[in-house]
C-alpha cells in the first residue's frame, strides 16, 4: 500500500442538511485501487473508491449529512494499491 493524499477543492451545502464535496489526487504508474480514509474526518462521510486506474489526475466526490467536516483545501489521506496488491 502506497501513502498518497486527496486535496479538498470544492464543498457544496444542501438546503436539506447534506453536504457534497469533490476531491483531486494525483495517481503514479502501477496503482489499481484508491480509497479515501475517512474514518477519521466523519463517520457520515461517504465516498466511492476508484479502481482500474490510469496514472494522472482523478476526482472522487464525497457526500454526508449536516456539515461538512473539512474545509476547500483540507488534505486527505488515501489508501493506495499497487497492481496485485489489492487484498482478496
Amino acid at each position: 500500500m502506497k501513502p498518497l493524499v486527496a486535496t479538498v477543492v470544492n464543498i457544496q451545502e444542501e438546503s436539506d442538511n447534506r453536504y457534497h464535496a469533490a476531491v483531486t489526487l494525483v495517481l503514479p504508474d502501477n496503482i489499481e485501487h484508491v480509497e479515501l480514509m475517512l474514518e477519521g474526518i466523519s463517520a457520515e462521510a461517504d465516498a466511492s473508491a476508484l479502481s482500474d486506474t490510469d496514472p494522472g489526475t482523478h476526482s472522487i466526490g464525497i457526500s454526508g449529512q449536516g456539515k461538512p467536516p473539512f474545509e476547500v483545501g483540507h488534505r486527505i489521506p488515501v489508501r493506495a494499491f499497487e497492481r496485485g496488491e489489492l487484498p482478496a
